[in-house]
């Protein structure tokens, strides 16, 4: 997987939008709330209600520690994250 240059320059706007479709996406396929997959990940519940409705940005170990409550590995997260 190669990504071109516009994409890892997009505005943070757009890549909180799509992480915030993917852990809503996640969630709901698994059929899990937001309190489950907080527990999943180490987070608090409103972490990630703050995610789902884009008001929170994310440092690198956070998405790291997201992505493996979700079961997939950031690597994964983030290739979902760079596609069109």
């Amino acid at each position: 997987f190669m990504a071109t240059p516009d994409e890892f320059f997009k505005p943070n706007a757009a890549l909180l939008e799509k992480l915030s479709r993917q852990v809503r996406a996640y969630r709901k396929r698994h059929a899990m709330t937001q309190a489950q997959l907080a527990e999943a990940s180490g987070f608090h519940e409103k972490f990630i209600q703050s995610l789902e409705t884009r008001r929170r940005n994310l440092s690198l170990s956070a998405f790291v520690q997201l992505a493996k409550g979700m079961k997939i590995s950031p690597t994964t997260l983030l290739g979902r994250l760079l596609r069109p």
